[in-house]
């Protein structure tokens, strides 16, 4: 894959959620951003391509759902992977049929990092 392929945007109110995510993803050869709300991420990516936005979904401000909404409309090429700390949130059916957002939610701690990164790069290459 090709490293400029290879960017992804971290959008949690949660500093060690944040800094958790950015050391792996850095470990592994990817350019990271972060942003602590969807406001904040729409801002960041008025200047900036990403492939791929890990989001909370509970977060000060806007929303995460509210953020992918906006954010798919906006950057059609760009993908939407869920992490959240709400054990019963379910993806609202309107982001289910977006073809950006992955169906499979993912809870935090996130236990299977390599897992994580397994379904981005699925994604990124077209296999999702």
């Amino acid at each position: 894959m090709d490293s400029k392929e290879k960017i992804i945007l971290i959008v949690d109110d949660e500093l060690h959620i944040k800094q958790s995510f950015s050391y792996f993803f850095e470990d592994r050869e990817w350019q990271v951003f972060t942003a602590d709300s969807g406001e904040a991420a729409l801002e960041l990516l008025k200047t900036m391509t990403c492939s791929v936005a890990i989001v909370d979904i509970r977060m000060r401000g806007m929303d995460g759902e509210s953020f992918i909404r906006i954010a798919s409309e906006r950057y059609p090429s760009m993908f939407f992977v869920v992490c959240t700390g709400s054990p019963m949130y379910e993806i609202s059916e309107d982001l289910i049929q977006l073809p950006c957002v992955v169906d499979k939610v993912f809870g935090k701690p996130v236990m299977d990092m390599n897992g994580l990164e397994e379904t981005i790069l699925r994604l990124i290459e077209g296999c999702i």
